[in-house]
């Protein structure tokens, strides 16, 4: 194959990817401020358990519930918004960089694959400009669908021509 053309972009999706990344980033740093009021290593707390281990440490009453040395200790507040964090599972340790960005974009980009897929496309592009010019010029005066953007489909064209008459094209 000789070169690859970019036939479509979704660029909304690649967006709301994008986003979600940012997002889980940011629900990290939270998570990671509240661990460290905690006085807790957030680099090894991935889950509650781990979290509930590592607070074990510091309960000063080990006899007595979780809530209550949660509470001796002030950590109540940060201890329920960090489980709520970790319990949506919707963090991330990983910022989102400008590789990790472009990676996602290009998920979400179709390429041709083949020479005869290069082949199709560059015949669309031709068709589309001489449907254009056949328009301009007043051949085709009527139209029900003109969509080059998926598959190349054209439907229902007449075309008027005074040697022709009218004829219907239809290409798929």
């Amino acid at each position: 194959m000789k070169k690859r053309i970019l036939l479509n972009e979704n660029e909304f999706t690649a967006n709301q990817y994008i986003g979600i990344a940012e997002r889980q980033h940011e629900n990290w740093n939270k998570l990671e401020s509240l661990l460290v009021k905690m006085g807790l290593d957030a680099k090894n707390i991935e889950s509650i358990d781990q979290l509930n281990e590592k607070l074990k440490d510091k309960f000063q009453f080990p006899n007595a519930s979780k809530e209550f040395n949660l509470e001796s200790l002030g950590f109540t507040a940060y201890y329920n918004q960090a489980t709520k964090i970790l319990n949506t599972n919707d963090w991330s340790k990983e910022k989102p960089t400008s590789e990790s960005i472009e990676a996602i974009k290009e998920k979400h980009r179709i390429y041709t694959n083949s020479d005869k897929q290069i082949e199709a496309y560059e015949l669309c592009q031709r068709m589309f400009k001489d449907i254009a010019r056949a328009k301009e010029l007043g051949l085709i005066v009527d139209y029900h669908l003109f969509d080059f953007s998926e598959n190349c489909r054209v439907y229902g064209y007449r075309i008027k021509n005074d040697i022709l008459g009218n004829m219907i094209m239809k290409v798929e």
